[in-house]
């Protein structure tokens, strides 16, 4: 992209603005969660972090097998993510409502168990 490392002249007397190292939209509205949630009547997390930003940091800041927390999880972009790239992950959020939208991200779902056998849910 020509907007992933941005370089300024430096003019004296003006302030030096951070480079913009990230350019990612959140623009999407077909992707197989939003589709699955309209399928079945479910409203999403009004605030959704785009899963490029949740990979690049997970690569960025960890190996794979390495445990990435997510605190204030919505609807487990982190979780689902750093699933797939092979990471283990702890995330917790405190409303049922966008757990449970955990559980349509990572599609079949048997018994609290995800198919991997990887994180139960309470």
């Amino acid at each position: 992209m020509p907007n992933f490392i941005e370089i300024e002249q430096v003019d004296p007397g003006r302030e030096l603005r951070l480079p913009n190292v990230l350019s990612i939209s959140n623009t999407n509205s077909n992707d197989a969660f939003l589709t699955s949630c309209r399928a079945g009547g479910v409203i999403p997390h009004p605030a959704r972090m785009p899963l490029q930003m949740a990979a690049f940091f997970i690569q960025f800041l960890t190996d794979q097998a390495d445990l990435v927390l997510d605190p204030f999880a919505g609807s487990n972009t982190t979780g689902f993510v750093a699933e797939q790239l092979q990471r283990r992950w702890v995330s917790i959020e405190a409303d049922n409502n966008y757990s449970n939208q955990s559980k349509i991200r990572f599609g079949q779902f048997n018994n609290g168990t995800l198919a991997g056998g990887v994180s139960k849910w309470g």
